[in-house]
């Protein structure tokens, strides 16, 4: 083995223990400017043909940190830095779910009517609120729902999506 090699097998006990280098977030985050914007983006999301990931529509590392510093001081970086990655993590699983089990219902969007988007305010917390957004193909009725979450005015992904589908079939005239 090399001596370059082998200084730095030696050096890299160090950097685990010593370094907290955390990859940087490289990504550009849009937020929204109110829920309908966001509901908007979702639906334009899921009338793809391909899966596409929202991680840019959730919030910075560094916001997140500056967020949970303000309830909790006590938290070290890397419990904060695991949180983020667990946090937009669960957006883009969710959103890869919904948009599969909506393709293997035949939903398609491209030619789903939106009916209907509805905000409900959260009791417990004022910065996350959740949004359903009601569709209808052909005889099938249903509705996504998500979490909102505010954050210095402007509305991010978060929590998990689910998709919700209507027993009651629509009536056409």
């Amino acid at each position: 083995m090399g001596k370059l090699r082998l200084c730095l097998l030696c050096l890299l006990p160090f950097q685990i223990v010593f370094g907290q280098n955390f990859p940087i977030d490289t990504i550009k985050r849009h937020g929204f400017v109110d829920y309908k914007e966001a509901a908007d983006t979702l639906w334009s999301r899921l009338a793809g043909k391909k899966v596409t990931s929202l991680k840019k529509f959730t919030v910075s590392e560094k916001n997140f940190i500056l967020e949970t510093r303000r309830y909790d001081t006590a938290v070290t970086l890397q419990m904060i830095h695991g949180e983020w990655l667990i946090y937009w993590y669960h957006v883009d699983k969710s959103f890869k779910k919904v948009f599969n089990g909506l393709k293997k219902e035949k939903i398609d969007f491209k030619k789903a009517i939106l009916d209907t988007v509805l905000l409900y305010k959260n009791k417990g917390s004022t910065d996350l609120q959740r949004v359903e957004l009601y569709f209808v193909r052909n005889k099938k009725r249903g509705y996504i729902k998500f979490q909102l979450w505010q954050l210095n005015d402007l509305w991010y992904f978060s929590d998990r999506m689910d998709f919700v589908e209507d027993p009651m079939p629509v009536k056409l005239k």
